[in-house]
This record gives structure tokens, sequence and C-alpha cells, in this order.
């Protein structure tokens, strides 16, 4: 049973610590053999541990130097199926840094500006999109994560400037930040919305989770306008079909993609999710509507196979070697290397991490946290 192929945003922004971070980071997403958007990012890096002491030079020279050497090399893979986008959140620099910035950025030729946005505790209460449309920055090349908390008054603005939005469900729903937009009639952002994952180490980074997930949730809050009039809709809110098509085709739209991915026809790409129409979850289901079997029972455990640009890179259930260049074969010290290899070495990894966050003062650190990303600590709460 085939499905077209899901495109990923990739965004690196925890780990442009250097230039050999970025440049190891772009090799592995060109290994991998998936078709993304890289988002160069410049983020406030970390300084020390303990004490958690952030470093706040966000443009260092390198930074931007280092942009426009991968700007002269972009597209990355020999299909080139990895693009050059651009991602950031310092959107607190004075309107004298930023402009320029954007329009270098821009001037690259790239297409996807990706930065998150939300009216919370977090993110502000000031909707981003006014300072960028007053700036006059703000167009299609914009492409928003979260955007939860918003009117119509806002709405209204993305879709003047065809800014799209990615919604990443278990994130949002998981950080109050509110229910996910794409399904909100009142807003009329589903036109403009896709589906992401967002913290994949804390989240499935299962595109059919998130539609199951986007789409029962909002079911259940429109349900709950009968139940409390003592009514029972006669139809389930939205269709299987369109929570596909948000993490499908809408995905692909969202960064530019539409004509060469997110379905299947004749002249696109040959990006394809192959499921298992037989496997323990998806029989009968498949066979009665392929497209709800997906949506409601899919997983990756179901996926049989997936090509990108034609070539295999999942077969009969199993992910193929990773086939490294130039880069991955200097930090790995070899040409290629199966997944049970690279699941040991991110094991190894892991551990050295938690025995660094073990040694945090998680007092200090999230007063830090809290400081650096301009949280009131007032609206953090145990309970109302």
């Amino acid at each position: 049973m085939l499905a077209a192929g899901t495109t990923t945003v990739v965004d690196h922004a925890h780990m442009n610590y250097s230039p050999e971070h970025t440049t190891n980071a772009l090799s592995a997403t060109v290994s991998s053999g998936i078709r993304s958007v890289f988002c160069y990012t410049p983020t406030a890096r970390i300084e020390s541990w303990n004490p958690l002491v952030f470093n706040n030079k966000l443009l260092e020279p390198w930074i931007m130097e280092l942009f426009d050497d991968l700007a002269t090399k972009a597209p990355f893979g020999q299909a080139g199926q990895v693009t050059l986008g651009f991602a950031f959140d310092g959107w607190v620099l004075p309107k004298e840094v930023i402009m320029p910035l954007i329009a270098k950025v821009k001037g690259a030729g790239v297409e996807v500006i990706t930065t998150h946005a939300g009216r919370d505790a977090l993110h502000g209460w000031d909707p981003l999109v006014n300072k960028l449309a007053d700036w006059k920055i703000l167009d299609s090349s914009f492409l928003m994560s979260h955007s939860c908390g918003m009117d119509v008054a806002e709405a209204e603005i993305y879709k003047k400037y065809g800014v799209f939005n990615s919604s990443t469900p278990d994130t949002e729903m998981q950080m109050a930040m509110g229910p996910p937009i794409c399904f909100n009639d009142e807003l009329g952002m589903q036109r403009l919305s896709s589906l992401g994952v967002d913290c994949h180490s804390n989240n499935t980074a299962s595109i059919p989770a998130q539609m199951r997930l986007v789409l029962q949730s909002w079911r259940c809050i429109n349900d709950e306008t009968y139940r409390v009039k003592q009514k029972i809709p006669r139809d389930v809110y939205k269709t299987v079909e369109e929570a596909f098509n948000l993490g499908t085709i809408q995905g692909a739209r969202a960064i530019k993609m539409e004509d060469k991915t997110g379905s299947i026809a004749v002249g696109k790409r040959a990006d394809l999710v192959i499921f298992d129409a037989l496997s323990p979850a998806m029989t009968c289901a498949a066979q009665q509507d392929p497209v709800a079997a997906i949506v409601l029972h899919g997983s990756p455990a179901d996926i049989d196979a997936v090509l990108v640009d034609g070539r295999i890179v999942k077969e009969d259930g199993r992910l193929l070697p990773t086939i490294f260049d130039e880069v991955g074969q200097k930090v790995t010290g070899s040409s290629q290397m199966e997944w049970t290899s690279i699941a040991a070495e991110m094991l190894k990894r892991s551990a050295e991490i938690k025995k660094k966050v073990d040694t945090l003062d998680w007092e200090d650190a999230d007063k830090t946290t809290s400081q650096r990303f301009r949280v009131d600590p007032n609206c953090i709460v145990t309970s109302l």
C-alpha cells in the first residue's frame, strides 16, 4: 500500500556550537537519505553546565560566514535532496540587526525561514507576525511552528502573506501551549497548516501518530460543544483524509516542495512510503479504507519500505545501511554503518549527556533558563 512521502524541515538549532558541529550535522542529514530542508540556525550556546551559563553571542562572525559558505554549496547530496533553509528565534535583537540579516538570507536564495510563534507565558503575548509585518519582512518564506493562542485577527495576517504553520500536537498538548490550530474552523488556518514532529527525544517521531492525535483531539473538542447541550453530533468532526493531507501534501506545500513530493503524481520525485497492508495493525482496515488504516492504525512498524528519489532506504521493514559522505567517513571512520551500530553509539552518547545533566544544580538552572527565555517565574505554578 503506497503513501506519498512526507517531507521534513530539519532545524539543527542546538547543533550550531561550532562550524564542525554544523557540517557534521549536515553530513548526517545527507547520509540519512531524507528529502529535507536543513535550517541553519544562529543560536545561543551553553558556556558552562554547572553552573548553567549561556553564551548569548548569537551572531559571532563565524556564524554568518559559515552560512555564506553553505549557501554557495547548496543543495546537498547526490540528488540535491537537502536544501538550505534558515531558522531564527532572536527577535529580541534590535531591528537594525535583524533587517539586514533576513535580507542576506533571502538574498542567498533561501525559500524557508522557520521560527517559533505562539501566545503564552513562554513565547509572550504579542503576535510575532505583527512585528514582522510592520518591519515589512513577512512573506510566504516564513514557516511558523505552533502558533497556538492565535485569534482571528492574527490568522488574517497569516492568510494575507501566505504564511504556513506547522502544528506539532504532541508537544503543544503536553507543554500547555493550547490546542493545535490546524483544525480550528474559527481561524480557518487548515489550508495553511501542516503537521510536524517537535522534540523527537520526548515525543513520537511518527507522522501518522501526529495525524491521529490531532484528529481525535479536535473531535473531542468539537464533541464537547454538543455534550454540554445534551446532544451528540451525527457525524464525526473532520475526516481521516484531511488529517492525512496535513501530514503529506500540506507538509510539502509548507516548505515549497509541492512540485517535487507530498503526493503521487506524474513528474514528481519517487518519494514513497510503502505500508504492509497485512501487518497485524493494518490487516482488514487497509482493505476497507487505506487512508483510514494509516491515520487510525498505522505506525512506523507497519512500514515495509521507503524510497527517496527512487532509492530504497528501508526494505522488508528494516533500515538499510547508512552510506556516509566524506565528512561522515572522517567522523565515523567507516564508509557505512548498520542501524544497530548507530543505535549503540546513540545510547553511549545519551549516557554521557545524562552524566552532565546529573551534575546540574536544578534550582539554579531553572532560574537561569527562565531568565534566558524571558519567562516570568510567577507564570509557572503547580496549581490554580
